[in-house]
């Protein structure tokens, strides 16, 4: 199970950036967000909410330990969890139908190929290719320039074919889409926080490599996720009651894309 530690306060980019250097206490341990975000802690006594959020009250007991990579269990776990079963989870968890506080997480953890660059009317995004075949969309998770999100993404978008281990956010859309927050380095000896960590051109495989633009893919029956389908027919079908499913016409092609 995933578990949170919450640093949750009014604020700008400004604070944002400083966040990562603020200090966390649980029990007798003192780290960064930084520093807990790469090294392991130990922790009893402490309560958890039906959100995943820890508790860090007078009984609480902890010590650090040495942080697990990505590939060392029980990390590892997490990206050896299906695609399909992990967005399944993930939809459910931002359905507007979800349970409160019912404990599920939109994050997606993935192991892709870079396609490449893919231009947008919002901007531009990286497009990536999951082991299985999906191709996915990856998005900035915040544009302000003072957040390194945008200058890494533009950067990566230079590598086609880096492979990488990363977690996103999912994003509910006509495709597979999600909002780029961590990756593991291109070298592979390290993992990188998109948002504060920049990354530079010596960091990637091909230093001089212009920003690549992904080929272009025709469109078909499994181009776009078709689940918006579904739930535009159960909004319809709810508020009017049985009556509605007899004007709903002729389903016979969405059926088939579902």
């Amino acid at each position: 199970r995933l578990c949170t530690v919450g640093d949750v306060a009014p604020g700008g980019v400004g604070r944002a950036l400083g966040v990562a250097d603020r200090t966390v206490r649980l029990g007798d341990t003192a780290l960064t967000h930084r520093e807990l975000g790469r090294a392991g802690l130990a922790v009893s006594g402490a309560t958890v909410s039906p959100d995943g959020r820890l508790g860090a009250g007078k009984g609480v007991k902890a010590v650090t330990a040495r942080g697990a990579a990505w590939t060392e269990p029980p990390l590892a776990a997490l990206w050896e969890t299906p695609s399909a079963e992990q967005a399944a989870h993930a939809l459910r968890s931002v359905s507007r139908y979800a349970e409160p506080d019912g404990g599920g997480s939109d994050l997606l953890f993935l192991d892709v190929e870079l396609l490449g660059s893919v231009g947008e009317s919002g901007g531009t995004c990286l497009l990536a290719r999951c082991d299985g075949g999906v191709s996915v969309r990856l998005a900035v998770a915040d544009d302000d320039p003072a957040l390194a999100h945008r200058d890494n993404l533009m950067l990566l978008a230079t590598a086609p074919g880096t492979r990488l281990r990363i977690i996103g956010r999912l994003v509910p859309a006509p495709h597979p889409r999600l909002t780029l927050l961590a990756c593991s380095h291109p070298t592979g000896e390290s993992t990188v926080d998109l948002g504060f960590d920049r990354l530079s051109r010596a960091d990637l495989p091909d230093p001089v490599a212009p920003v690549h633009s992904a080929p272009d893919r025709p469109g078909g029956p499994g181009a776009e996720s078709p689940l918006h389908l579904l739930e535009r027919r159960v909004e319809q079908t709810v508020p009017a009651g049985r009556a509605a499913l007899g004007m709903l016409g002729d389903v016979t092609a969405e059926a088939r894309r579902l």
